[in-house]
């Protein structure tokens, strides 16, 4: 998702650049579109990004405006812990009234 595009002369003045990227997605396509519960079980692991200048309220609106795009035709799988916290905004509420659902219930970090 990208910023609305800003001139910096002025309103006036139309933009010679696009709008800066807000938040953005990887998808690691499990190649099907079709809709089903097999394919909601195959749904596609996605990695969401957030630009970290943003205030905290426009990183929440800039992933909940790339989820929607997203998760409009298809099912996706999201990893996401307590420090996403644009993420968390966005998916516990969906948890909380069954729009989403929880598949594990815990992440194993390991590093040396």
């Amino acid at each position: 998702m990208r910023a609305e595009p800003a001139s910096a002369f002025g309103s006036g003045v139309t933009p010679s650049k696009k709008g800066k990227i807000q938040a953005f997605a990887l998808s690691y396509s499990q190649g099907s579109i079709e809709t089903s519960e097999e394919v909601a079980s195959a749904a596609s692991e996605v990695f969401l990004g957030v630009e970290p200048s943003l205030e905290r309220d426009e990183a929440v609106q800039a992933v909940y405006d790339l989820l929607a795009l997203i998760t409009h035709q298809y099912p996706v799988l999201l990893e996401l812990d307590d420090s996403m916290e644009a993420l968390a905004a966005v998916v516990n509420p969906m948890i909380s009234v069954g729009a989403a659902k929880v598949r594990g219930t815990e992440t194993l970090v390991v590093g040396e």
